[in-house]
Protein backbone atom coordinates (compact mmCIF):
# COMPACT_ATOMS: atom_id res chain seq x y z
CA UNK A 1 0.00 0.00 0.00
CA UNK A 2 2.98 2.42 0.62
CA UNK A 3 4.46 1.87 -3.05
CA UNK A 4 0.92 2.87 -4.76
CA UNK A 5 0.66 6.01 -2.22
CA UNK A 6 4.23 7.00 -3.73
CA UNK A 7 3.79 5.88 -6.83
CA UNK A 8 0.49 8.58 -7.31
CA UNK A 9 2.86 11.16 -5.48
CA UNK A 10 5.15 10.69 -7.89
CA UNK A 11 2.50 10.93 -11.01
CA UNK A 12 0.69 14.05 -9.76
CA UNK A 13 4.22 15.39 -9.25
CA UNK A 14 5.27 14.54 -12.93
CA UNK A 15 2.27 15.78 -14.17
CA UNK A 16 2.42 18.70 -12.59
CA UNK A 17 5.85 20.13 -13.64
CA UNK A 18 4.36 19.10 -16.55
CA UNK A 19 2.18 21.29 -16.93
CA UNK A 20 4.17 24.34 -15.31
CA UNK A 21 6.53 23.63 -18.10
CA UNK A 22 4.21 23.53 -20.79
CA UNK A 23 2.23 26.57 -19.84
CA UNK A 24 5.70 28.66 -19.04
CA UNK A 25 7.14 27.60 -22.97
CA UNK A 26 3.27 28.31 -24.39
CA UNK A 27 3.45 31.68 -22.82
CA UNK A 28 6.88 32.89 -23.39
CA UNK A 29 5.80 35.89 -25.80
CA UNK A 30 9.08 37.25 -28.52
CA UNK A 31 7.84 39.93 -30.08
CA UNK A 32 11.17 39.37 -32.75
CA UNK A 33 8.99 36.40 -34.08
CA UNK A 34 7.05 39.22 -35.60
CA UNK A 35 10.10 40.02 -37.88
CA UNK A 36 10.83 36.20 -38.29
CA UNK A 37 10.89 36.39 -42.40
CA UNK A 38 12.67 39.40 -42.68
CA UNK A 39 15.10 37.92 -40.13
CA UNK A 40 15.83 34.56 -41.96
CA UNK A 41 15.53 36.27 -45.57
CA UNK A 42 18.49 38.51 -44.18
CA UNK A 43 20.35 35.66 -42.07
CA UNK A 44 20.85 33.77 -44.92
CA UNK A 45 22.22 36.19 -47.34
CA UNK A 46 24.80 37.44 -44.57
CA UNK A 47 25.09 34.24 -42.95
CA UNK A 48 24.55 34.71 -39.21
CA UNK A 49 22.85 32.71 -37.09
CA UNK A 50 18.79 33.73 -37.12
CA UNK A 51 18.84 32.72 -32.93
CA UNK A 52 21.20 35.82 -33.02
CA UNK A 53 19.23 37.93 -35.33
CA UNK A 54 15.55 37.15 -33.51
CA UNK A 55 17.38 37.88 -30.49
CA UNK A 56 19.12 41.01 -30.92
CA UNK A 57 16.08 42.44 -32.06
CA UNK A 58 14.31 41.14 -29.20
CA UNK A 59 17.27 42.40 -26.42
CA UNK A 60 17.86 45.52 -28.23
CA UNK A 61 14.06 47.05 -29.14
CA UNK A 62 11.35 44.53 -27.45
CA UNK A 63 10.29 44.12 -31.36
CA UNK A 64 9.49 47.72 -31.73
CA UNK A 65 10.33 49.10 -34.89
CA UNK A 66 9.63 52.67 -33.48
CA UNK A 67 12.18 52.47 -30.83
CA UNK A 68 14.32 55.23 -30.40
CA UNK A 69 17.15 55.11 -27.38
CA UNK A 70 18.56 57.55 -25.13
CA UNK A 71 21.91 57.26 -26.97
CA UNK A 72 19.88 58.01 -30.75
CA UNK A 73 19.86 54.47 -31.39
CA UNK A 74 16.56 53.78 -34.24
CA UNK A 75 15.02 50.67 -35.12
CA UNK A 76 14.47 46.96 -34.30
CA UNK A 77 18.06 46.24 -34.09
CA UNK A 78 19.15 49.81 -32.36
CA UNK A 79 21.52 51.00 -34.89
CA UNK A 80 23.39 54.06 -34.46
CA UNK A 81 22.93 56.41 -37.61
CA UNK A 82 26.19 56.62 -38.55
CA UNK A 83 27.21 53.25 -38.08
CA UNK A 84 24.15 52.55 -40.54
CA UNK A 85 24.97 54.80 -42.76
CA UNK A 86 28.78 52.83 -42.34
CA UNK A 87 27.61 49.90 -42.96
CA UNK A 88 25.01 51.01 -46.12
CA UNK A 89 27.94 52.42 -47.83
CA UNK A 90 30.33 49.44 -47.52
CA UNK A 91 27.40 47.42 -48.83
CA UNK A 92 26.18 49.64 -51.71
CA UNK A 93 23.03 50.49 -50.18
CA UNK A 94 21.11 53.39 -50.68
CA UNK A 95 21.64 55.36 -47.20
CA UNK A 96 18.36 58.00 -46.04
CA UNK A 97 18.22 57.87 -41.71
CA UNK A 98 14.24 57.98 -41.51
CA UNK A 99 14.57 54.37 -43.36
CA UNK A 100 15.96 53.10 -40.21
CA UNK A 101 12.81 52.77 -39.08
CA UNK A 102 11.93 50.60 -41.57
CA UNK A 103 11.66 47.25 -40.31
CA UNK A 104 13.85 45.54 -43.39
CA UNK A 105 16.02 48.08 -43.88
CA UNK A 106 17.22 48.28 -39.95
CA UNK A 107 17.60 44.38 -39.88
CA UNK A 108 19.27 44.28 -43.59
CA UNK A 109 21.83 46.72 -42.03
CA UNK A 110 22.11 45.45 -38.32
CA UNK A 111 22.37 42.06 -39.81
CA UNK A 112 25.42 43.11 -42.40
CA UNK A 113 26.90 44.57 -39.24
CA UNK A 114 26.81 41.68 -37.36
CA UNK A 115 28.08 39.76 -40.60
CA UNK A 116 31.11 42.12 -40.57
CA UNK A 117 31.66 42.11 -36.78
CA UNK A 118 31.51 37.94 -36.82
CA UNK A 119 34.57 38.56 -39.78
CA UNK A 120 36.60 40.29 -36.82
CA UNK A 121 35.65 38.66 -33.75
CA UNK A 122 34.96 35.37 -32.31
CA UNK A 123 31.76 33.75 -30.43
CA UNK A 124 30.29 36.38 -27.55
CA UNK A 125 32.61 39.54 -28.42
CA UNK A 126 30.72 39.33 -32.02
CA UNK A 127 27.77 40.35 -29.55
CA UNK A 128 29.91 42.47 -27.12
CA UNK A 129 31.15 44.70 -30.14
CA UNK A 130 27.36 44.97 -31.46
CA UNK A 131 26.68 46.43 -27.64
CA UNK A 132 30.07 48.06 -27.42
CA UNK A 133 31.60 49.29 -30.09
CA UNK A 134 34.76 46.93 -31.61
CA UNK A 135 37.06 49.76 -30.77
CA UNK A 136 36.58 49.13 -27.23
CA UNK A 137 36.75 45.41 -27.86
CA UNK A 138 39.73 45.19 -29.42
CA UNK A 139 41.29 47.00 -26.32
CA UNK A 140 39.89 44.34 -24.05
CA UNK A 141 41.26 41.76 -26.17
CA UNK A 142 44.59 42.89 -25.71
CA UNK A 143 44.26 43.42 -21.92
CA UNK A 144 43.15 39.58 -21.83
CA UNK A 145 39.76 39.30 -23.08
CA UNK A 146 37.87 40.61 -20.47
CA UNK A 147 34.38 42.29 -20.68
CA UNK A 148 34.84 45.03 -18.82
CA UNK A 149 31.33 46.91 -18.63
CA UNK A 150 28.86 45.61 -16.78
CA UNK A 151 26.25 46.49 -19.06
CA UNK A 152 27.92 44.62 -21.68
CA UNK A 153 28.35 41.50 -19.61
CA UNK A 154 24.60 42.12 -18.63
CA UNK A 155 23.78 42.20 -22.39
CA UNK A 156 25.51 39.11 -23.32
CA UNK A 157 23.63 37.30 -20.69
CA UNK A 158 20.53 38.38 -21.82
CA UNK A 159 21.27 37.71 -25.75
CA UNK A 160 22.74 34.14 -25.18
CA UNK A 161 19.32 33.55 -22.76
CA UNK A 162 16.83 34.50 -25.56
CA UNK A 163 18.61 32.44 -27.96
CA UNK A 164 18.16 29.30 -25.74
CA UNK A 165 14.42 30.55 -25.21
CA UNK A 166 13.93 30.84 -28.71
CA UNK A 167 16.05 27.64 -29.85
CA UNK A 168 13.63 25.84 -26.85
CA UNK A 169 10.42 26.96 -28.51
CA UNK A 170 11.04 26.74 -32.17
CA UNK A 171 13.14 24.69 -34.48
CA UNK A 172 13.92 27.15 -37.55
CA UNK A 173 17.35 25.58 -39.01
Amino acid sequence: MQINRKLIISVIVLIAVAIATAFFLCNISFKCLDYLSVAEKYSKKYEVDIYLVLATIEVESGGDNLALSRAGAVGLMQLMPDTARWVAEREGIDFCEDKLYDSEFNVMLGVAYLSYLSQKFEGTYVWCAYNAGEGVVLEWLNRGGDIEYAETRAYVQKIGKVMKDLKDITYLY
